[in-house]
């Protein structure tokens, strides 16, 4: 069986993000496989409060350029209920394996991605000079596999009270 990059990614974040922010909650939404559908209803991995915030976390990494839209349907979930509660938030957060690059979208940004016609989150929104779009870049640093995170270094990116 082969390694699950995914899963393991999913560990590591919340070992980050707990150290990143020890005073404050972060707990897993358990995959709950319905009998009528064969895939998770939730709509993150991870559930966190951030001051007066609760946000939502999806982690997914990519051995590609890009996150297909089609391998992230927790996405009109999070984003309606970020959209219909106040202080919800939610955040994909994307480890571009081969690029060594973790980046957080909200969801708000990722469906305007979406919206705008596109198929999926390619790296190169991030990567290149010009973009029309806002996200956050981990601070990270590579070990042997995966790249240590520093998510407290952007906290006030993550609630929006720093211009990204």
């Amino acid at each position: 069986m082969a390694y699950n990059y995914g899963k393991a990614w999913e560990e590591h974040f919340k070992d980050y993000w707990s150290k990143s922010f020890p005073e404050y909650l972060i707990a897993r939404l358990y995959d709950q496989i319905t009998k009528y559908k064969d895939v998770s209803q939730n709509p993150a991995d991870y559930y966190s409060f951030l001051e007066d915030k609760l946000i939502y976390l999806e982690c997914k990494v990519t051995e590609e350029n890009t996150l297909n839209f089609q391998k992230f349907p927790q996405l009109e979930r999070m984003y309606k209920l970020s959209t219909t509660y106040k202080n919800v938030m939610g955040y994909v957060v994307i480890w571009y394996k081969s690029h060594d690059l973790v980046v957080m979208v909200s969801d708000q940004e990722a469906m305007r991605i979406k919206n705008d016609g596109n198929k999926s989150i390619n790296v190169k929104l991030f990567t290149s000079k010009s973009t029309d779009y806002n996200y956050i870049i981990v601070p990270t640093k590579k070990l042997s596999t995966f790249l240590k995170c520093d998510f407290l270094s952007i906290k006030d990116k993550i609630l929006n009270k720093e211009v990204i």
